[in-house]
């Protein structure tokens, strides 16, 4: 079935008016929480949502569902349970798997273009014949849906090296759409200034005009539908994003992705209704002997009247509504949302359970190894919460939230190295150092600090490589200097100290201490003129060292 140009028209028309297109947040009469493109008292859907609270729409919801025999699964939520974890709780022993986002991004930056064309376009084809290979597609895909800014240029560059191909314009288009809400950003229209949106509808522009190119190409592309519902229903438009999924679902019926992206756009969020949402989860179990994950879309209505409650910090509620919408099946994402709502209620444990199932069913998204760092900090498993930090900046190299955990955890190592220190457990500061060592291997006072301690347990060799690293890193570094004067001292290494503060005195001329110490080690190597030179102009600019110095051996100098 050919794509239909108006659709595209219609995607890219509700784009180009952003003074004109704004979301509106209002709440009904009881308390819940809707999202339009309308005014409340104008909101059009396209089913008119029943008003009644988050919890008592998810559970009317599923009673229909029941009524219409398309589940068994009963109406109460029940009681919050966990199923026994297969994973282990310790993330230490879980080898992190090979990464489809980590290579493919790795592929754009070396810029193997064809090699990128081959391989997302051999999943496309996979996707097409196999319904359950859509999975690895949209999986793929995601490496573009970035907030890194760097990635525009190679894209770029992609794109004009092989325009004949869909697949740089796909993954382009993937990337414009993630920019755009990340200029928009995540607050109401009321509190975002028309410059952010103006912004994002740039950008969303730039999406939908790729994904134009890309349909021309390739018209069973289901990344391409679910993105364009996701461009329809940013911009408040339920009527486009319903057609896309419509146009979408023609092509490939059994689509789990265009589904799930669909039905966020009729959430009572978007100005929808959870009533609305299990209706279109009901339709979707026609198909489901064709593509199981679509028994996960019974769920989506109770996920996020979740969401709602956790907004609120109703955690407890949160909590039942998503083991809810597990009890449909196992859905990576609600998993990780109910670890981050048992975090909040601080059960860590619980946290850390949920979040292992959800990384051992995707493994792509570094926000569930960002909260299962969190975690594991609580429970002051720092080892193990520095790997995960580290997997999810691989994945996530923009993401503001995680950079600040990890800065956390550098602070929280450095200051326990200092506190060991201080009480004399020198061999137990140096495992801290090189803990916070491993996050910022570049930091140079974490170096500093690893020497002092090297000392105190008498390894001067290693304090010395680790005080030369420090120089290396900030060559300012005044305190490496004097500490590296005194290990080289215990040498006698006299012309290695002296070339030290000969680099020193060339990036900070006017540090008169500076000239002290190197003219002590001239009057140690046995160069009382170069001493007394030095104790002169230290003298001359106040210090009191300096000029005692000069007063006491200036008589030596003919």
């Amino acid at each position: 079935m050919s794509i239909q140009r108006p659709l595209l028209i219609l995607c890219c028309f509700i784009l180009i008016q952003p003074a004109h297109s704004q979301i509106y947040k209002w709440v009904d009469a009881n308390g819940q929480m809707h999202f339009s493109d309308r005014p409340p008292e104008q909101r059009h859907s396209l089913k008119e949502p029943t008003k009644i609270s988050v919890k008592e729409s998810a559970k009317s919801s599923v009673e229909e569902s029941d009524n219409n025999k398309k589940t068994a699964s009963k109406p109460n939520p029940p009681t919050p349970q966990r199923a026994p974890n297969l994973a282990t709780t310790d993330s230490s022993q879980q080898a992190y798997p090979p990464s489809t986002v980590l290579k493919l991004r790795g592929l754009l930056l070396e810029h193997q273009f064809e090699t990128l064309n081959r391989l997302l376009d051999d999943l496309q084809a996979q996707s097409e014949s196999n319904i359950s290979a859509e999975d690895a597609l949209f999986t793929a895909y995601a490496t573009f849906d970035t907030e890194d800014s760097s990635l525009e240029a190679p894209l770029t560059a992609w794109v004009n090296t092989t325009p004949g191909s869909y697949v740089p314009f796909l993954a382009r288009a993937k990337y414009f759409y993630r920019q755009g809400w990340a200029i928009r950003g995540g607050k109401w229209s009321s509190e975002t200034k028309q410059k952010q949106l103006e912004g994002m509808t740039v950008y969303l522009n730039k999406a939908a005009k790729d994904l134009e190119t890309v349909l021309s190409m390739n018209k069973q592309s289901m990344v391409s539908y679910s993105l364009l519902v996701s461009i329809a229903s940013s911009m408040g438009s339920q009527e486009s994003a319903a057609a896309v999924a419509d146009q979408a679902l023609a092509i490939s019926p059994a689509s789990y992705y265009v589904r799930a992206r669909y039905l966020q756009a009729i959430s009572p969020r978007w100005g929808g209704s959870f009533e609305q949402m299990q209706a279109y989860a009901n339709l979707a179990l026609k198909q489901a002997s064709k593509n199981p994950n679509l028994k996960l879309l019974q769920g989506d209505s109770y996920a996020d009247a979740a969401d709602l409650k956790a907004i609120i910090g109703a955690y407890s509620v949160a909590e039942e509504l998503y083991t809810k919408a597990l009890s449909y099946g196992e859905n990576h994402r609600t998993l990780m949302d109910r670890g981050k709502n048992s975090y909040r209620r601080e059960n860590y444990q619980d946290a850390i359970t949920d979040l292992n199932r959800a990384i051992s069913l995707y493994s792509e998204d570094g926000k569930y190894y960002y909260w299962r760092a969190h975690a594991l900090t609580k429970l002051e498993q720092y080892d193990d919460a520095i790997s995960d930090i580290e997997r999810a900046r691989a994945l996530r190299p923009s993401d503001k939230s995680i950079a600040k955990l990890r800065r956390w955890l550098i602070d929280e190592y450095t200051r326990q190295g200092y506190e060991l220190k201080k009480k004399y457990k020198p061999a137990e500061a140096l495992s801290k150092f090189d803990s916070a060592l491993r996050l910022d291997p570049e930091n140079a006072y974490l170096h500093y600090r690893k020497a002092r301690a090297h000392i105190d347990e008498n390894q001067l060799d290693s304090a010395l490589l680790a005080l030369k690293k420090s120089i290396v890193l900030d060559p300012n570094a005044f305190d490496s200097y004097l500490l590296l004067d005194w290990v080289l001292a215990k040498r006698k290494d006299w012309n290695q100290i002296i070339t030290y503060w000969d680099q020193y005195i060339a990036f900070d001329p006017n540090n008169s201490r500076a000239y002290v110490e190197r003219g002590g080690a001239y009057y140690h190597k046995g160069d009382i003129h170069s001493a007394v030179s030095n104790a002169k102009i230290a003298a001359e600019m106040g210090n009191p060292e300096g000029k005692e110095a000069y007063e006491k051996f200036r008589h030596r100098v003919r």
